[in-house]
């Protein structure tokens, strides 16, 4: 969802935009941005003692172009999780 002008009243409106792709157009590395910018968010993405934030694989299940998702589709992606920083450095006692 995104905000521009309406084409028609020239107010500014919602949008929403939709791109259907194949499992086939979806890219061999999936980069993330967490934002993460300052000790508290950083802490948020952090695993606990007890669990993990996430799961060290993640699949996406592709839809069609109505938004439906057939559980049967064999149109699934799967990534393998690997943390990396590029930016933020915690700040060390």
């Amino acid at each position: 969802m995104y905000k521009s002008t309406c084409q028609v009243c020239k107010n500014l409106a919602n949008h929403r935009s939709r791109r259907a792709l194949s499992s086939t157009h979806m890219p061999p590395l999936l980069a993330v941005n967490a934002a993460v910018n300052n000790e508290d968010h950083f802490r948020f993405w952090l695993d606990n003692h007890s669990s993990r934030f996430l799961s060290s694989r993640l699949a996406l299940a592709m839809r069609d172009a109505e938004g439906v998702l057939d559980p049967n589709s064999e149109e699934v992606v799967t990534y393998d999780l690997r943390v990396g920083s590029s930016g933020f450095v915690p700040h060390c006692c």
